[in-house]
């Protein structure tokens, strides 16, 4: 597919957005810029010679020579990841890395806000839902510096920078959830497949895609060139820990 769609289940559920050529070329090359004072952190997230965690497994980044524009990695991102139980994830009140992080977020406040603009479009009971866990989070007084910086109704971000992706589910939400996967670069032949629906994305630079992703599996493959994606969700055990209710889908548009 290379054109707009969105995918609707037999139910009448909203339950895939394809939206190709979303983010302008200035936007991207902003991601890739900003990616700097992280670069450490993402190096650093990568495991040697093991596929026990595949999401940092070295056999499916790129070779890491010098030349590349962004360091290879992958590491969460989130204001709150104390109140998940998520240890494996970078945490911006705590840890070695957080003056990088947390400049990192203030400087992705345009393409971490595209993605919220569209769940606000597409889902807006979701939208409504982040905002109130935001409003909340920020009630308790050591969490709101990091949740006034945060310009996301996502509760939660991953950095993929120069990895392939397999297939997997994310389990950390509901089905009636979206997860919003932003891919930026200049790379050609970008490939997002869902092998249960049969389809294979033109995942080409700027492209956002929206999907239930707590179902359905999907997978990216390196392309031609660099890229790095950014992936917004949210986690349903940081909803429940402020009790935000459960967003359902909507009138499909």
């Amino acid at each position: 597919a290379r054109r707009p769609f969105h995918l609707v289940t037999g139910a009448g559920e909203p339950i895939m957005w394809y939206l190709p050529d979303t983010v302008p070329a200035e936007t991207q090359t902003s991601v890739f810029r900003d990616l700097a004072p992280i670069a450490p952190a993402l190096r650093n997230s990568i495991v040697q010679g093991s596929l026990d965690d595949w999401r940092c497994s070295s056999y499916l980044f790129k070779e890491d020579t010098g030349g590349l524009r962004a360091a290879p990695g992958c590491i969460n991102v989130s204001p709150a990841w104390f109140a998940q139980g998520h240890n494996a994830s970078q945490n911006l009140r705590e840890g070695p890395s957080q003056a990088a992080l947390r400049e990192w977020v203030s400087a992705s406040a345009h393409p971490m806000a595209i993605p919220s603009a569209i769940l606000a479009i597409i889902h807006p009971d979701q939208y409504r839902q982040g905002l109130r866990c935001m409003r909340r989070l920020r009630r308790r007084t050591i969490l709101e510096p990091f949740v006034d910086s945060w310009a996301s109704a996502f509760n939660a971000m991953t950095v993929i920078s120069n990895r392939e992706t397999l297939y997997h589910r994310d389990g950390g939400g509901y089905f009636q959830w979206y997860d919003i996967l932003g891919t930026y670069g200049q790379y050609s032949r970008g490939l997002l497949s869902f092998p249960a629906l049969g389809i294979d994305l033109d995942y080409r630079p700027g492209t956002i895609v929206a999907f239930a992703g707590n179902v359905l599996r999907h997978g990216v493959p390196h392309p031609d060139g660099e890229r790095v994606c950014l992936a917004h969700y949210m986690r349903k055990n940081l909803h429940e820990y402020v009790h935000t209710g459960h967003a359902q889908w909507g009138v499909c548009l």
